[in-house]
């Protein structure tokens, strides 16, 4: 990151944008009636996106991030149904979600761990960004 970049308006944001995720469900929990899956689905990815304002340089590792994420969600997942094959009509309520199955996993269920991976990703240099550029400032002196 650019020595210009770094002294941005938006850096000084970081971490109040830790709490968007929790701030945005809250909100749409409380004056929607969604189903809380979706205000947390809706929660992560307004998280990614902020992460992705303040920190525009993790762009490839938040896409990526949510991708590896529900990949990973989709094979613990996958491995569940063999065994179990009634596990999501047990414990999934499929009348309050859109009854979406990706090979029996609720599409639901995948959404919440691609934005998930979304914000997750970024988390650590997120939080940490100005000990990493601190530390590779004296790695070049």
């Amino acid at each position: 990151m650019p020595h210009t970049e770094r002294s941005h308006q938006r850096h000084k944001l970081h971490i109040y944008i830790l709490f968007v995720p929790a701030i945005v469900f809250v909100i749409f929990s409380l004056f929607t009636t969604l189903n809380h899956i979706y205000c947390g689905i809706i929660a992560m990815f307004f998280g990614g996106l902020a992460t992705l304002y303040c920190r525009p340089d993790l762009k490839g590792k938040i896409w990526v991030g949510g991708i590896l994420f529900t990949i990973l969600y989709f094979i613990y997942f996958g491995s569940i149904l063999p065994f179990y094959p009634q596990y999501v009509e047990l414990y999934w309520n499929l009348d309050n979600l859109t009854h979406i199955l990706v090979l029996g996993i609720p599409i639901e269920e995948l959404l919440f761990a691609f934005t998930f991976g979304m914000y997750w990703s970024g988390l650590y240099e997120h939080l940490y960004w100005r000990k990493l550029i601190k530390s590779k400032e004296m790695s070049t002196n």
